[in-house]
């Protein structure tokens, strides 16, 4: 009973350290974290002699103290027992995050071969584009402007997102550029909308995360009436992205696809807890909510 009772403050000591290195030791903010040490290191060692010097004497009648111990002494015993925790904790956690960072370089891996294989010569791309704009001639504007964007589209691709992560500006910039591609297949599109809004400069982001998510809005629209709102917003280190589009009532829909998966995967192993992905998906209508805390560059 004597050791059952002896390791009940050591236990709720190891249980609240857990809680504490979640809440400050992780994310840096070490003061806090030793403060609340201190602070937890006073109540368990009070806690101790409130039990067994007034609590256990009422409970057991018999009861004897069997062994003393000072308070510096059962500080001691806490701190070793919190001490063991923390690094038990920090162990599991560099293991985790060592298969966190084996997974994505694997899933890296795996993209950088599909688009090695899928990959055409670029400067045969590109010489092949700017004789198309050469041929379109001054007057037909229209036309040049598009094979801008689609050349910067492909540029961005190619040459600038076999990194970690990108600059949100950038990604921004490539969403847009792909959005009005897209609507040039559209018959209608005056209900089609990519709104942006909050600081994008000084903000980092996993490249062509979000682009699965705006070619889904345009894979499950409604061709005959096509309704698109995408909104793209960041606000105190938080982007939110929100896509809502129209479906065809019918019994032939396409599924969700590999892109939305592959979404799932990247938001996962890249920002794990940071990044979370909701859809709602009604008869004709196909909602998506996309949230991930930003890192600044």
């Amino acid at each position: 009973i004597y050791t059952l009772l002896f390791h009940i403050p050591l236990l709720i000591a190891v249980y609240i350290n857990l809680q504490l290195v979640h809440t400050f030791f992780v994310k840096g903010r070490y003061i806090l974290y030793l403060a609340s040490i201190s602070f937890l290191l006073f109540f368990c060692v009070s806690f101790y002699f409130f039990l067994f010097r007034t609590l256990v004497p009422l409970i057991l009648k018999n009861y004897y103290f069997i062994a003393y111990y000072t308070p510096w002494q059962i500080a001691q015993f806490i701190s070793a027992y919190i001490l063991l925790s923390l690094l038990f904790h920090l162990s599991v956690g560099w293991f985790l995050l060592r298969d966190k960072e084996f997974q994505l370089q694997k899933e890296n891996h795996l993209v950088q071969l599909k688009n090695l294989k899928e990959q055409i010569n670029p400067h045969f791309l590109f010489n092949s584009l700017n004789n198309i704009y050469s041929l379109a001639g001054r007057e037909n504007m229209e036309v040049r402007n598009y094979l801008t964007k689609l050349s910067d589209a492909l540029r961005y691709m190619i040459y600038e997102t076999d990194v970690e992560l990108v600059p949100l500006k950038n990604e921004v910039e490539y969403l847009l550029n792909y959005f009005e591609l897209e609507k040039l297949r559209l018959e209608k599109s005056n209900d089609v909308v990519f709104s942006c809004s909050g600081d994008l400069d000084q903000y980092l982001i996993a490249p062509l995360l979000l682009l699965p998510l705006v070619e889904n809005c345009f894979r499950h629209c409604d061709p005959k009436a096509p309704n698109i709102k995408i909104d793209l917003s960041v606000q105190d280190d938080r982007l939110t992205f929100v896509s809502e589009n129209s479906r065809p009532v019918d019994k032939d829909k396409k599924p969700g696809g590999v892109g939305l998966n592959n979404v799932k995967k990247r938001l996962a192993l890249i920002y794990g807890t940071a990044g979370s992905l909701r859809i709602n998906e009604q008869e004709d209508r196909y909602k998506l909510y996309l949230q991930i805390n930003l890192q600044q560059e």
